[in-house]
């Protein structure tokens, strides 16, 4: 298992989306930034269920499709909270407990960009914009 700083250090090297996957549930693709991610913190788990939010979200907030914020925080006891914001603004408008979470992806954020997951620092790639 990685360290936080070591997880850190490892997806600061992230800037560029150079090939994306299409994730199972075909709710979206992600970037080889968050591959890494999952392939070091066996976090499929994270990616489901944000793949399964978004049902919900289509339904619902459909001005959110374009643009979501995923933000992950753990507990000492090893679960985790998953929400999503509106840009800009503090709403939650999906909040989901996860049960067993790593803990070195406390206080992880994830942007979901035009049907592409993404790390924040991935997003200057003018591949995201297309």
């Amino acid at each position: 298992m990685l360290t936080k700083q070591e997880l850190q250090l490892g997806l600061s090297q992230f800037t560029t989306i150079d090939g994306w996957y299409q994730h199972c549930l075909h709710q979206f693709v992600f970037t080889d930034g968050v591959k890494w991610l999952c392939d070091r913190t066996q976090c499929s788990g994270l990616l489901t269920a944000i793949a399964y939010c978004q049902f919900r979200i289509k339904l619902q907030y459909r001005s959110l499709e374009l643009f979501q914020i995923w933000h992950l925080t753990c507990s000492e006891d090893g679960s985790g909270v998953l929400t999503c914001k509106t840009p800009g603004t503090s709403k939650v408008i999906v909040c989901k407990e996860l049960d067993s979470v790593d803990r070195s992806l406390d206080d992880l954020t994830l942007w979901l960009v035009n049907g592409m997951l993404l790390l924040p620092n991935e997003h200057r790639s003018p591949c995201v914009l297309q």
